[in-house]
């Protein structure tokens, strides 16, 4: 049932918490529109008070679902890879979100809430999305050597992004060259 308290963040909530009790998919048919005014709760002062909801949503799922903790070093980094990824710009959050993916991974591995695989693909992406807001200029070849390391110790295991990875360290080389 809806928590009332979780105010517009109550579908997240009551959507997260199914997930875990029974199989949700994923259809690919568009059964509904989001509509964007600027009068939308999801805005301003409001909306800050959704992401602080969704938030709190995010920490019960780690604390049930990882047995980790709230209140930990890495709630911050947790929160910029789902909430915040525009803050996300330097290689050292980089390399600290690939020590977090990592420690995600091993306690699914010991709670089994997901299966690794799904768990996988969504932290991927989230560590990929990561990349788009990195301030790269000046770090050349270094740089993507950084971020290939801190791919391989993030415990991800995607061998066709590891693939990718490279091509674009390639480019960023030939990029130098000239």
């Amino acid at each position: 049932s809806f928590r009332t308290n979780f105010g517009n963040t109550l579908d997240y909530d009551l959507w997260s918490r199914l997930a875990e009790q029974s199989n949700l998919e994923n259809i690919p048919q568009i059964l509904g529109r989001y509509r964007v005014h600027e009068h939308q709760t999801s805005g301003g002062a409001a909306g800050e008070i959704m992401m602080q909801q969704a938030w709190v949503v995010q920490q019960e799922i780690l604390n049930r679902n990882f047995g980790l903790s709230t209140g930990s070093s890495m709630d911050h980094i947790h929160f910029k890879m789902t909430m915040d990824r525009p803050s996300l710009t330097s290689l050292s959050h980089l390399e600290t979100l690939s020590d977090w993916v990592r420690e995600l991974i091993v306690a699914n591995r010991r709670h089994q809430s997901y299966p690794e695989a799904n768990l996988q693909k969504i932290l991927a992406r989230y560590w990929f999305g990561s990349l788009r807001n990195l301030k790269m200029s000046g770090t050349g070849s270094r740089g993507m050597m950084r971020i290939a390391r801190a791919y391989r110790s993030s415990g991800l295991t995607d061998r066709h992004a590891m693939k990718s990875l490279y091509s674009r360290w390639r480019t960023s080389l030939m990029r130098d060259a000239i």
